[in-house]
């Protein structure tokens, strides 16, 4: 057995021709028992709050000092007889060729190469 399937139009048309359901009987008290419960606090969960910590800021105090301690040993060059000899040429560029911005300056005049 198969089935085709319908286009959105068609099946538009077949819910239209659709009555609605009647809703079943008693569904309207029901649903005001339900909101006058909830109203008066029947399914409230009440939560006790957390103890609060004395310090909150104390495990961070560790952090800022080895921050604080690698920024001065950093800019004094204490550390400098730590580190490889390479270190300081990792970042080196190469100032000797045109950047992209010097490529499109001279393609916009006409001097494309």
């Amino acid at each position: 057995m198969t089935r085709e399937l319908m286009s959105d139009a068609e099946l538009d048309r077949l819910l239209a021709l659709a009555t609605r359901p009647p809703p079943p009987e008693g569904a309207e008290a029901r649903l005001m028992a339900r909101l006058a419960a909830a109203e008066a606090g029947a399914n409230v969960v009440a939560f006790r709050p957390r103890p609060r910590r004395i310090l909150p800021w104390l495990s961070a105090l560790p952090l800022a000092a080895s921050l604080a301690c690698g920024i001065y040993l950093g800019a004094s060059g204490a550390a400098d007889s730590y580190l490889p000899a390479a270190a300081d040429t990792v970042a080196a560029m190469d100032d000797g060729g045109a950047s992209g911005l010097d490529d499109v300056l001279a393609i916009s005049e006409g001097n494309a190469s």
